[in-house]
């Protein structure tokens, strides 16, 4: 019975109350180091800050790598219609609707 009273949060806090408070100078060393802890985690320069700042820069970068990637499409597709010319006959016959002399164009009209 005894040893389930000396484990009560009650009694625990009393012992640590009276530990801490025993010594001025011990208590005004941990309440320092409190208020240190308190200025590194929510500073401006702050652990918290610096995990917020390291996953926008993540974000930023996972946009930039799709830039780049869409970036290389677009030049490989540039090169594409400079150098070939079915690309470039199958984008005029397919946006233009352009078609080579003597060729019949049949067009499908929907069902109204």
């Amino acid at each position: 019975m005894n040893f389930k009273k000396n484990l009560s949060a009650k009694y625990l806090f009393q012992k640590f109350n009276d530990w801490l408070f025993s010594n001025r100078k011990r208590a005004l060393i941990i309440f320092g180091l409190f208020i240190v802890l308190l200025f590194i985690l929510f500073s401006n320069k702050g652990a918290i800050k610096r995990l917020q700042l390291e996953s926008e820069k993540a974000e930023y970068q996972k946009l930039i790598n799709e830039s780049v990637e869409e970036q290389n499409k677009l030049q490989i597709y540039s090169r594409k219609l400079e150098n070939e010319p079915a690309v470039i006959e199958s984008l005029a016959r397919v946006k233009y609707g352009m078609v080579k002399p003597g060729e019949k164009v049949y067009k499908i009209l929907p069902n109204n």
